[in-house]
Formats: structure tokens, C-alpha cells, sequence
């Protein structure tokens, strides 16, 4: 699956659970609402890559 499909699922299931991007963000714990805006629009494959490589490496340790 292209990964601007899974980022579109996110947003939709958010939005058909009545969620705002910031209520969203509030209810994670961790993710601001610019965070979340930018994983909608696909913008953050480098972020992701690099928390896989810093999880790994945690894991590893």
C-alpha cells in the first residue's frame, strides 16, 4: 500500500471519528497538531526514518 494511502486512512478515520487536528493531537499525548497535519499531508517519511533507526538502535542496546 502507497504510504499517501495509509496517510489518507489516518485522516479520515480521525475525522470520521468527529476529531479535530488538534483534538487529535491532545488525545495521543505526544504529537502536536502541526506533527499531525504534516503525517496527513506525507511530509514526514525522513521523521519516520529516523525513529526507526533510533528504535532499532534502543532495541539493540
Amino acid at each position: 500500500m502507497k504510504r499517501k494511502h495509509i496517510n489518507n486512512r489516518f485522516k479520515y478515520a480521525r475525522l470520521y471519528a468527529g476529531y479535530t487536528q488538534v483534538e487529535a493531537a491532545k488525545a495521543s499525548g505526544f504529537m502536536t497538531k502541526q506533527a499531525l497535519s504534516h503525517y496527513e499531508k506525507a511530509h514526514v517519511l525522513q521523521v519516520i526514518k529516523f525513529f526507526t533507526r533510533f528504535l532499532n538502535y534502543i532495541m539493540s542496546h
